[in-house]
């Protein structure tokens, strides 16, 4: 297994959504960014701890179709994955959402990443508000979570 990173599902100014070792005070996590400022530099990302396992069951499925390169980042393609691999590894992030949102984390930090500012965990006064982030195509303004930061 050559992924040693961040394995990407999501790509816009860096990664948007995606699964990663070390990271995050993590030794692996998922994470998907929810709401941005407009330069989007500062950014809330939504974030769970999984285990070493779950990364590497998904980085099998991926390189099944594509090898991994030797990069910190990967953004893998879908295209070319056997629809059974394909099956699965669906199941699998929806399987990662649902724990972010029981036991996941909002993550705000400066600078697309950088430096993180702010850590609150996802509760039952936020987590349908960040389930319904979660199905967003885009990230939102981070200034509308104020209340939940």
């Amino acid at each position: 297994m050559d992924v040693t990173g961040v394995i990407a599902f999501g790509y816009y100014d860096g990664v948007t959504e995606g699964v990663a070792r070390q990271a995050f005070g993590a030794d692996y996590c998922y994470f998907k960014v929810i709401a941005w400022d407009g330069g989007q530099d500062d950014r809330l990302h939504a974030v769970v701890e999984i285990s070493a396992a779950a990364y590497l069951r998904i980085a099998s499925l991926l390189e099944s179709a594509q090898a991994a390169p030797d990069l910190h980042a990967w953004v893998p393609a879908w295209d070319h994955l056997a629809e059974a691999h394909r099956t699965e590894l669906e199941a699998i992030l929806k399987r990662l959402q649902d724990d972010l949102l029981l036991k996941g984390a909002l993550v705000y930090s400066i600078g697309m990443g950088q430096r993180e500012a702010l850590r609150v965990a996802i509760d039952a006064s936020n987590a349908t508000r960040v389930g319904a982030a979660l199905l967003e195509d885009a990230p939102g303004d981070v200034a509308q979570w104020k209340r939940e930061l």
